[in-house]
């Protein structure tokens, strides 16, 4: 899924088991941030803390999906839990084999993908302050 491109649907769980498509929030009127992390990586549950505190200072214009890249569910939920993580949370608990992380090519965590209110990849981000770099030039326009 290249820059320019529309974003590409999936199905995940998020943490009360329910499924959800990645439609259920993007292409919405808000901007959406999509951060890969993992509760095993201290770098990138750094930057999902971030992206959640400035989604809750942003929430009638950003939306953070976290996609998780743990493969253990219990760990996930104790990561969400202690964290305060109250961003959207989804996966399917495949690490590196998971859906998203293939249709959208990333192969690092973290890793953010930022995408406008109609639902366009504006840019593929390393870290979360690029993306959040990104989403405020765009939110001040």
């Amino acid at each position: 899924a290249a820059e320019g491109a529309s974003f590409i649907d999936t199905r995940l769980s998020d943490p009360q088991g329910n499924i959800r498509s990645l439609s259920d929030y993007i292409a919405k009127g808000k901007v959406v941030i999509l951060n890969f992390w993992s509760s095993t990586n201290s770098a990138s549950l750094k930057e999902q803390r971030m992206l959640a505190l400035y989604e809750q200072k942003n929430s009638n214009r950003v939306t953070v999906i976290g996609l998780s890249l743990d493969t253990n569910i219990s760990e996930w939920l104790k990561s969400i839990k202690e964290n305060s993580l109250s961003s959207v949370q989804l996966t399917d608990a495949k690490g590196w084999s998971s859906a998203p992380l293939r249709l959208y090519g990333v192969n690092s965590n973290p890793y953010c993908i930022v995408i406008d209110a109609d639902g366009t990849i504006l840019k593929r981000c390393s870290t979360a302050s690029d993306a959040l770099n990104l989403v405020n030039a765009v939110l001040n326009k």
